[in-house]
């Protein structure tokens, strides 16, 4: 007798539905994951007394990751993603610009601060980068260097601070 495609697949079907599933839990609970947190938020974001940007940080993929959205007022852009690699025990983000700058940091949390560093390649290689993001009364400070030196000196690059916002 011959069994034609459809029959068989639908007899099977019953076996598909059944199947437990099993959904693993949260994994992303423990405090080193959430040592970023602080700059969770809606932001305008200033650099000294002017207006520069808006900015929203939001917890993504189960609160294992941040994702930054950036929209300075000049029309550029960027988007971030920074998360805790527990293998490695270090914090790592990757950034990307609407002018084909990308940088990945990474670093961790010192002296209250979390400063982040790394190569940026695109539109200002071989630069080394760094970012140190700092929690205040009044928001969150931003500072950023860099090096051509590969890290033996660093310039100041931008210092902005992020103030909080209604959301957009």
């Amino acid at each position: 007798m011959k069994k034609s495609w459809p029959r068989v697949a639908l007899s099977l079907a019953p076996l598909v539905v059944a199947a437990p599933c099993t959904l693993r839990a949260a994994t992303c609970t423990a405090p080193a994951y959430h040592a970023f947190d602080f700059w969770l938020g809606n932001w305008d974001v200033y650099d000294g007394a002017t207006l520069t940007a808006h900015a929203r940080i939001t917890s993504v993929q189960n609160g294992c990751a941040l994702r930054e959205e950036f929209q300075s007022l000049d029309g550029s852009s960027g988007e971030s993603l920074s998360a805790w690699d527990e293998s490695s025990r270090v914090w790592r983000q990757n950034w990307i610009s609407n002018h084909g700058s990308i940088v990945a940091l990474s670093g961790g949390p010192r002296s209250g601060s979390m400063i982040l560093a790394g190569p940026e390649s695109g539109s200002h290689s071989p630069d080394q980068v760094r970012g140190t993001w700092k929690p205040e009364p009044t928001g969150v400070r931003e500072i950023g260097e860099r090096s051509t030196d590969n890290g033996q000196t660093w310039q100041p690059w931008f210092d902005l601070h992020f103030r909080r916002s209604a959301p957009r």
